[in-house]
């Protein structure tokens, strides 16, 4: 199945794919943390995609899944990775970190996310694809890839 994963850029006709997946996927993350709030949820998703390069996660041709990573002179950040729940324990975020984690070597950068402090079973795959904790904030860890 993993062989089959593609990425594609994400199109306005993906736009409520896209948020009912991040309700589907984090909305108890941020209810525990924040609460969750519709009306700002909406206009933080709609603002946040303004400024990101987003992929949709495909499966032949399904969508499955979001991914939103940006990169800078040093570093390349994982922002966002969502895969939706009939398809997350096998292995398409594991794939997809891997193929993040190759890219961030060989154009020699340092590679980051951050993780809900809700979200114990993304960190526990962070952790055991190489990443380390390298601060903490009231909600969430900072994550960093060692070699």
């Amino acid at each position: 199945m993993v062989d089959e994963i593609k990425l594609r850029l994400a199109i306005s006709a993906d736009l409520c794919f896209l948020y009912n997946l991040k309700k589907q996927t984090l909305r108890q993350h941020i209810d525990n943390l924040w609460g969750w709030n519709e009306d700002f949820q909406q206009k933080y998703f709609l603002n946040r995609l303004k400024s990101r390069i987003i992929s949709v996660v495909l499966l032949g041709t399904k969508k499955i899944g979001c991914f939103i990573l940006r990169t800078f002179r040093n570093w390349i950040v994982v922002e966002l990775i969502v895969i939706a729940p009939e398809f997350q324990s096998k292995g398409v975020g594991t794939s997809l970190i891997k193929s993040v984690i190759s890219q961030s070597q060989r154009e020699n950068k340092s590679l980051c996310l951050h993780v809900l402090k809700t979200n114990e079973r993304a960190k526990k795959l962070y952790l055991r694809l190489g990443f380390v904790q390298i601060s903490e904030s009231v909600t969430g860890f900072n994550m960093q890839y060692i070699n």
